[in-house]
């Protein structure tokens, strides 16, 4: 088939490509033509770079470290290389090597800022936090509308300790985009932590909660702050507005169990085995609530159900013996209280 590549001028190059190829994705094709051209021209500067920027398209598949090395062997002082060569080891979490990558970038005058974003996320996740606080703010100054730079400096304030500064530089970045689900979660739960009520609710007032992964989130936080009740209300509304949203339902039984309602419990996991007889997760919680209760019948007709479809589940088969063996104790203490009972104490002969 004949495909036709006049798009990929504007991200990877110049030059038109058309050759024949196979069916896929953009990227896919594209990287296919390169590889085409490259077993012609195993050295082509261009055609290596192209083919390096296509990689992180396509998020680093096997190989790209070899096309990485071999880009930069022939064209060791372009800084781009180098740059993309700490994305791809930050794609691996390797952040030292991420962190050398970045440095030699620098050296070489790629200072971009993606560059000093990159660089400053690496060095906040290696806990240097100085100098993320320092390459941030260098990123600030080269692009001072974007509420990234804010938002890496809100990180490193809150993981040093500072909550006033965490929260002033998250409040910039929002004020910047608040479309950012991370940000507005970072923030939520800054806000919660410092007990600003005001401020949480000027941010769920300002973005959009349509989304029950969103609202999903918040009703976690929430939870993690202590705020038991709001959390219960949102999980049990996001529960009944959404019916099929699985997730919704299965942190609503964990909470409801994990805070001793064991009743509750019980009744929102026969919700979801109604709908869905085959979630594991809804009939152990089930099982380990009749337990709870002392119900232990129950308990043991539960788990069994559970262990019929999938035997190795969890700890399903230990838990099952437990109740089993509360079950036989319980039953030899009562047989043994039901027995007659006799004076085996030694008598004296009356005629001695």
């Amino acid at each position: 088939m004949l495909f036709a590549l006049q798009a990929c001028d504007l991200k990877y190059g110049y030059q038109a490509f058309e050759q024949p190829t196979v069916d896929g994705s953009f990227e896919q094709v594209t990287l296919q033509t390169i590889e085409n051209r490259l077993s012609k021209s195993p050295d082509d500067p261009s055609l290596l770079k192209r083919k390096v920027n296509l990689l992180n398209d396509l998020q680093w598949p096997q190989g790209s470290l070899p096309a990485i090395k071999k880009a930069i062997e022939i064209s060791p002082k372009d800084g781009e290389l180098f740059f993309n060569k700490a994305r791809f080891h930050i794609h691996k979490d390797q952040l030292q090597e991420a962190k050398s990558a970045c440095e030699n970038a620098s050296a070489l005058g790629f200072l971009t800022a993606d560059y000093f974003e990159l660089y400053s996320q690496t060095l906040l996740q290696l806990g240097l936090f100085d100098d993320a606080l320092n390459e941030a703010q260098k990123f600030k100054k080269l692009d001072p509308d974007n509420y990234k730079s804010h938002l890496i400096q809100g990180k490193v304030h809150f993981e040093m300790g500072d909550s006033l500064k965490a929260v002033y530089s998250l409040q910039n970045a929002f004020n910047l985009n608040k479309r950012d689900e991370e940000l507005n979660l970072n923030l939520i739960n800054l806000y919660l932590s410092q007990k600003d009520t005001l401020g949480y609710e000027r941010i769920l007032n300002s973005i959009s909660l349509n989304d029950p992964n969103w609202k999903l989130k918040v009703a976690l936080i929430k939870q993690d702050h202590g705020l038991l009740a709001e959390s219960l209300s949102d999980l049990r509304a996001l529960a009944s507005a959404h019916p099929d949203y699985d997730l919704a339902q299965l942190y609503l039984i964990d909470t409801y169990y994990n805070s001793f309602m064991y009743d509750s419990a019980i009744v929102y996991s026969q919700y979801v085995i109604n709908s869905d007889s085959l979630n594991l997760k809804a009939r152990i919680t089930k099982a380990r609530s009749y337990d709870k209760k002392y119900f232990y019948q129950s308990a043991i007709t539960e788990y069994q159900n559970l262990l019929a479809i999938d035997s190795t589940y969890e700890n399903a088969a230990v838990e099952l013996n437990s109740v089993v063996r509360k079950v036989a104790y319980l039953r030899r203490l009562k047989e043994e209280k039901e027995q007659p009972s006799f004076d085996l104490r030694p008598r004296r002969n009356p005629n001695n």
